[in-house]
């Protein structure tokens, strides 16, 4: 049996691995080709997965639009008899009993402006009694009746101004705007 030895000669070089010489033209070309191919293809998928999403965003906002519409249609119908209680009965009431005590306010603030000044109250004759009771004692104002204007109208006057109140023209403008809230149909909110 032999002995073995370590050998320290130098190994023999390992091979030196030759570098790949690239893809070749053809295989380039073909390459650029399936490229282009590709994103041809990706771009005509994209632009009809964003036509599809904008025609069932479009039906989304549609329907949406057309269930805003029906709700605030169905909302607005069951404010109607609320809407034309007020307009009939309340609005008429509240305007009678606020014509005294805004006049009376009227006539205090016409005194601390200028005292010096004499007010007139023109009024509506079935009017006077009513105005009248809602004056504090003594106030320096004269009340006159006018037939030309409505019941709950009214025109302060002194030397240098004049006021004008016409509690129906308002309560005119609210039903014309509540008319055209609820429903602008003719015979919704008849009054005149």
């Amino acid at each position: 049996m032999g002995l073995m030895l370590e050998s320290f000669d130098a190994a023999p070089p390992e091979p030196v691995p030759e570098e790949p010489a690239g893809p070749s033209a053809e295989w380039r070309e073909g390459f650029a080709a399936g490229h282009a191919e590709g994103l041809s293809q990706g771009r005509a998928e994209a632009e009809a997965e964003s036509a599809h999403l904008s025609a069932e965003l479009a039906r989304g906002l549609q329907d949406m639009a057309f269930g805003y519409a029906e709700a605030r249609g169905q909302v607005l119908a069951a404010l109607r008899p609320l809407v034309e209680l007020l307009i009939e009965r309340l609005l008429p009431q509240l305007a009678a009993e606020a014509l005294g005590p805004w006049i009376a306010q009227a006539v205090l603030d016409a005194a601390r402006a200028d005292s010096a000044a004499p007010l007139v109250v023109d009024l509506h004759p079935d009017r006077i009694e009513a105005v009248r009771a809602c004056l504090p004692p003594g106030m320096p104002a004269t009340l006159r009746p006018d037939p030309a204007l409505g019941p709950n109208a009214a025109r302060l006057s002194t030397l240098h101004r004049e006021s004008d109140l016409d509690i129906d023209a308002c309560l005119g403008a609210i039903r014309e705007a509540l008319s055209a809230l609820i429903d602008t149909s003719p015979g919704l909110l008849r009054h005149g």
